[in-house]
């Protein structure tokens, strides 16, 4: 069964649940106040320093970094409106 996922998935059952659960925590990140733990949570990761690395193995950029930058496209954004 195993060998039939990767063969029609391109990949093992475990990287495919991992890069569900990466994608869903992205979503997290960008359209919920949600704090790192609660996300590493909710996700069905036990560990928030472990969802710290899958996430930037994942992406290259921490968590932390990409909500970061998520503020700072909002605030762009924000600040547009406002001199309009």
């Amino acid at each position: 069964m195993q060998l039939e996922f990767k063969e029609l998935y391109g990949q093992s059952v475990n990287g495919y649940i991992r890069a569900v659960k990466m994608k869903k925590a992205k979503e997290l990140l960008e359209e919920s106040i949600m704090n790192l733990s609660q996300i590493t949570h909710a996700i069905g990761i036990a560990s928030p320093s472990y969802f710290r690395r899958l996430f930037k193995e994942f992406y290259q950029i921490t968590p932390s970094e990409y909500r970061k930058r998520r503020d700072q496209k909002l605030k762009g954004k924000q600040h547009q409106y406002e001199c309009h």
